[in-house]
């Protein structure tokens, strides 16, 4: 997983190295592009805010992570019967 940041802030959080330096490059190259790693933590219910800040969307059918938004408001919007949301740190 990639994190872009700048000023020790994490911006967005993506899987593809491709689209985090396109998105810099897009910016004037003025964020830093970081190799992550993230566990995922409990299950959230709906409208409940994960304490890291980080919400592991998770299909409940194949078990990996779709997707790592930084908004709970995002996180929620993708959840179904077929997607859970977790806590995820960041590592």
């Amino acid at each position: 997983m990639w994190s872009i940041e700048a000023n020790g802030k994490v911006h967005r959080l993506t899987f593809s190295r491709s689209l985090a330096e396109h998105i810099n490059e897009q910016c004037g190259g003025r964020f830093d592009i970081v190799r992550r790693t993230f566990r995922t933590g409990r299950h959230l219910r709906a409208g409940e805010p994960s304490a890291s800040g980080v919400y592991a969307v998770v299909d409940t059918r194949k078990f990996i992570t779709l997707r790592l938004p930084l908004i709970q408001g995002a996180a929620e919007i993708m959840r179904s019967e077929w997607r859970t949301i977790q806590e995820a740190w960041l590592e």
